[in-house]
């Protein structure tokens, strides 16, 4: 799965997943903060579809493929509140440019920024990585990127990515600077990934971004777990540096095979050197339920918390969310 771009695909494919869930806000106000729950204030609930996806997949060469990705969530509604669509990949692969191991790919293409600990955990169906919660960077951009890919023994050894990008995500963007993205990852024994990543934005007109990631995690039979560091910094040409360092501590465990039961466990916490030295705890408790290969219903008690260092800052609300989500995949 991991490497899935090296794989051999049909000619033509179509597929498609949404995912949503029924919540209940237990507890908490509307805050500021950049979370799915923050608009909401206590006992608001409803069903929500967080991600509507339809892409077609073509190979039109054994080393050329394409994909056209369409994407609806909770945050593109028009003025009336429905659901639209937007483009959110488009892209040309190119395998074994000029050497056996490399790639070419072109764009509105995935990042590097989070993908790997996404697709080891598994459960974005639950929750975001949390790169993505903090609107630390995109899970695509317009670039170019070119991967290698190092295997033995039918296994992946090593992946890498450089990639040059708008910066703006889905965003149309016209400007002479662009965003860098760098990437390693290596996977010394079976199931077990280590991941460096980094980026650099230069691109605002006052400073400039920049990301480091460093990610450890595993996937076997039954048992998966993760753990990555990140930190995150605005530079400002007028007002110095500010920066913030997150941590996310996440696994599962299978419970029973027949049906398929899934205990998924998730921690993370951000500190906020600036605004009074915030710090965000969140959580997240679900039992994955999987009726059906393509169908799964997963309660979940989701929860996100703040604290002030400063013992003279106002406190925040912590927001608690019962949550019945849902995953279905088709065809």
């Amino acid at each position: 799965m991991l490497s899935a771009w090296a794989q051999p695909s049909p000619a033509f494919s179509l597929r498609g997943y949404l995912f949503g869930d029924y919540f209940y806000k237990l507890n908490g106000d509307s805050s500021s903060l950049p979370t799915q729950y923050a608009p909401f204030t206590r006992g608001d609930n409803g069903v929500q579809f967080r991600r509507f996806y339809f892409w077609a997949d073509a190979r039109l060469h054994p080393r050329c493929s394409v994909r056209f990705l369409l994407e609806a969530n909770e945050t593109s509604l028009d003025i009336g509140g429905r659901y639209t669509v937007f483009v959110k990949e488009a892209s040309v692969t190119w395998d074994s440019l000029a050497l056996p191991f490399l790639q070419l790919q072109a764009g509105l293409i995935p990042t590097p920024t989070w993908r790997l600990p996404e697709q080891l955990w598994g459960y974005r169906s639950l929750e975001r990585m949390l790169a993505d919660i903090w609107n630390w960077g995109d899970a695509v951009d317009i670039g170019l990127a070119i991967r290698g890919i190092a295997m033995a023994g039918g296994r992946t050894l090593l992946q890498a990515t450089t990639m040059v990008g708008s910066g703006e995500g889905v965003r149309a963007e016209i400007a002479p600077n662009k965003k860098l993205y760098c990437q390693l990852a290596l996977q010394p024994l079976p199931g077990l990934w280590t991941e460096l990543y980094g980026d650099w934005d230069p691109r605002a007109t006052t400073g400039s971004s920049s990301l480091l990631k460093a990610f450890l995690g595993y996937r076997g039979a039954g048992l998966q777990f993760g753990a990555e560091v990140l930190q995150q910094r605005q530079r400002h040409s007028t007002a110095g540096q500010t920066s913030a360092l997150g941590t996310s501590l996440l696994g599962s465990i299978r419970l029973w095979e027949e049906p398929a039961l899934t205990l998924v466990l998730r921690y993370d916490r951000v500190a906020q050197a600036s605004d009074h030295r915030l710090l965000s705890h969140f959580g997240l408790v679900a039992v994955e339920y999987v009726p059906l290969p393509s169908v799964r219903i997963m309660p979940n008690l989701w929860l996100l918390a703040h604290t002030r260092r400063d013992p003279q800052a106002a406190r925040l609300p912590a927001d608690v969310v019962a949550r019945l989500s849902f995953f279905v995949l088709y065809p």
